[in-house]
């Protein structure tokens, strides 16, 4: 059996093709000094062939934000495309449904990006079919205008039943200091793209703006987790649920929880010394 890998990746990026202020390349080479091994270009309301800015050792993907529909506050809504085929284009503008449908049908994974930005509520986004999942997190807006967590917009899904993963990202216009501060780190058998994606779809990653989520261990009564070094941890369920707590001699690793003590979910979240957070996706009961 292959070993499974964690790969490092980026998921909401733009360059100088639309509003950005690097160029492709330049993005690139900041990833992956950075430490990165994927990223995923998403350049506003186009999609772009970066297959040869791939090299062996760092993967270059294709992927793009497109707006649709409105919302009570006449906002529209914006969704990340993660592998669109390069060239996709949409005449879409009035329903949000027809513009995930098209995503979708030209093969690609849709994310909806930062609800808490974009003013969004949990009604706006629970009758949506066909996203994967939300930016619980979004580096760019957090720094920009601190509306970069959409927790309560997650929690408020989950609870009302519906499955959506949990995403990190930076949402880089490299206008501000807007990279590096949220990624995903996906379990894969190795670094090219169906692999990727196919962890993706599954939700074998976690996501994160500091601190690494090592191990999960699920069994019928406890999940186990394994992190690098933090400083408080929450295991969060539906509505009221949970557990909470902070390392007494300044760190922990290593940390467990009773599942009888959630219903119908649990996700595990934790943060270091700098304020810094990581995320599971949840399990369901």
């Amino acid at each position: 059996m292959t070993q499974k890998k964690l790969f490092k990746g980026g998921l909401h990026i733009h360059s100088t093709l639309s509003d950005g202020r690097k160029s492709p390349e330049e993005v690139v080479e900041w990833y992956k000094n950075q430490g990165y091994d994927f990223i995923f270009i998403t350049d506003h309301n186009k999609v772009t062939d970066f297959s040869h800015l791939s090299s062996e050792d760092f993967l270059v993907l294709s992927g793009g934000e497109f707006t649709a529909g409105r919302t009570d506050l006449n906002e529209p809504l914006h969704f990340i495309g993660l592998d669109l085929p390069p060239g996709f284009i949409t005449s879409v503008k009035d329903s949000a449904q027809k513009l995930i449908d098209e995503m979708k049908e030209a093969g690609a994974e849709v994310i909806l990006a930062h609800p808490y930005w974009s003013g969004l509520f949990w009604q706006d986004i629970f009758p949506l079919k066909g996203i994967l999942g939300i930016e619980i997190f979004n580096f760019g807006c957090e720094v920009e205008v601190r509306k970069g967590y959409s927790l309560v917009h997650w929690d408020d899904l989950l609870n009302r039943g519906k499955r959506l993963y949990g995403f990190a990202v930076d949402d880089s216009h490299w206008r501000i200091e807007d990279a590096g501060g949220g990624w995903i780190e996906v379990e894969a058998e190795k670094l090219d793209k169906d692999s990727i994606m196919e962890a993706i779809r599954k939700g074998a990653f976690y996501a994160s703006s500091g601190p690494r989520i090592l191990e999960i261990k699920l069994s019928d009564s406890i999940i186990e987790v394994e992190t690098t070094p933090i400083v408080s941890a929450c295991f969060l369920s539906n509505l009221h649920l949970g557990y909470c707590l902070t390392s007494n001699d300044g760190y922990s690793t290593h940390f467990q929880f009773e599942l009888k003590h959630c219903n119908k979910f649990v996700r595990f979240e934790c943060e270091d010394e700098n304020h810094r957070k990581a995320w599971s996706n949840p399990f369901y009961i």
